[in-house]
């Protein structure tokens, strides 16, 4: 490899870092939910947008990922910051349910082009450069740096919404523009190109759930954990707020939740080498049905218990389960294979959003949560049943 191109590869590597803290510096963060609240969005209505911007993703994500497998992952990334940036520009103006789903498709949009590429452009930057058994080390620092965007987003964004509401959204626009300053001095690394049409790619891309066997299972139940995770994350900001707390104590309480992933990710190495990971899954998934009857109990220590084992075991489990992919599949389907995995937390999601939605709406916080957490339980016993077979003790 030339010397000048050995070098850019590497810087890739400090973009990359900067890029996730950037992504990690999404001001609204904090205070989304209220900011629907306080213009009159219902949570059942709430349930319809994430439900419309998850259908965006899970439409537009892996034909997304097939062309920037065959074409350009870099061209789509910067697509992602284009409707990133207008998507924010949206809520920024609206005041009416139809522009919240306007900006909310957007967002999806943006999200199905990020889903899979980034990460696989960083991968394909390691392998490139022989260093592709650092992944899971250098991948637990991009985490870390995500987390203090996150940081500084919960310091930031709570109280600049206490100065004036729509300002948040103006901010993190002009952060997607430094998003894709930084992204257009990136270089792409050289990757196996694929000729398969689309359907085809698709089809080889599911080929290492045949070739990993246990693969797939872990990834289902990773996804279903994933969703039932946000859905939590998506009711904690309401629970703060029937307990009376204020919106400048939300932020802080948000900070709290990211010092708590950053935290994680950045012992992420001393657990993975550790830690048992069948037993690891056992935790997370009791921690997700823990976190979701905490959390609905209405008392604020509790909810404050739920947010602390919820944020420390997020942080740890996406690293793990990329890494399987990544392993698994050639840099010719690595965006479209990481996209078939996001596709199932998609569809989880997007079905048990509006159906815990319902049931708070109906009932009570309470018993919205507690029917994610018999969710999570049914997941629990399913994995439970599969942690018996030899092929997942030696993931």
């Amino acid at each position: 490899m030339p010397a000048n191109l050995k070098a850019k590869l590497e810087d890739n590597i400090k973009k990359i870092h900067f890029i996730s803290f950037l992504d990690g510096l999404w001001l609204p963060l904090p205070i989304y939910l209220l900011y629907l609240l306080d213009n009159n969005i219902t949570l059942t209505q709430m349930g319809v947008l994430f439900g419309a911007g998850t259908l965006m993703s899970f439409l537009l994500e892996i034909p997304s990922s097939i062309w920037a497998d065959k074409y350009s992952r870099k061209t789509v990334l910067f697509f992602m910051g284009i409707f990133s940036f207008f998507s924010q520009l949206v809520f920024f103006f609206s005041h009416s349910f139809l522009f919240f789903l306007l900006g909310t498709c957007l967002n999806g949009i943006a999200i199905a082009l990020n889903s899979g590429t980034f990460n696989a452009l960083f991968y394909d930057t390691l392998l490139s450069l022989g260093r592709e058994k650092e992944y899971e080390k250098i991948q637990s620092l991009v985490m870390r740096n995500f987390y203090a965007g996150r940081l500084l987003a919960s310091l930031l964004g709570a109280y600049i919404y206490f100065q004036s509401p729509r300002l948040v959204f103006l901010l993190a626009a002009l952060i997607n523009l430094a998003y894709l300053a930084v992204l257009s001095s990136v270089t792409e690394p050289s990757r196996e190109k694929s000729i398969s049409t689309p359907w085809r790619q698709v089809r080889e891309g599911l080929n290492f759930l045949r070739d990993t066997r246990m693969a797939w299972k872990l990834i289902i139940i990773f996804s279903l954990m994933s969703a039932t995770s946000d859905i939590i994350f998506t009711y904690y900001q309401p629970a703060l707020r029937l307990v009376g707390v204020s919106i400048l104590s939300i932020g802080a309480v948000y900070f709290l939740v990211n010092i708590l992933g950053w935290i994680g990710a950045n012992w992420y190495m001393q657990i993975r080498s550790k830690v048992n990971w069948k037993m690891m899954m056992i935790l997370f998934l009791l921690v997700d049905i823990i976190a979701s009857l905490l959390l609905g109990s209405q008392f604020l220590l509790l909810i404050l218990l739920a947010i602390v084992l919820l944020s420390l075991s997020f942080s740890l489990h996406t690293t793990y389960i990329s890494n399987i992919i990544h392993t698994s599949v050639p840099s010719s389907h690595r965006a479209t294979s990481l996209s078939i995995q996001s596709q199932l937390y998609l569809i989880f999601y997007a079905v048990l959003i509006n159906f815990v939605s319902f049931s708070v709406d109906q009932s009570s916080l309470f018993w919205g949560l507690f029917v994610n957490a018999l969710i999570v339980l049914i997941a629990l016993l399913v994995f439970w049943k599969i942690s018996s077979s030899a092929d997942l003790e030696k993931q």
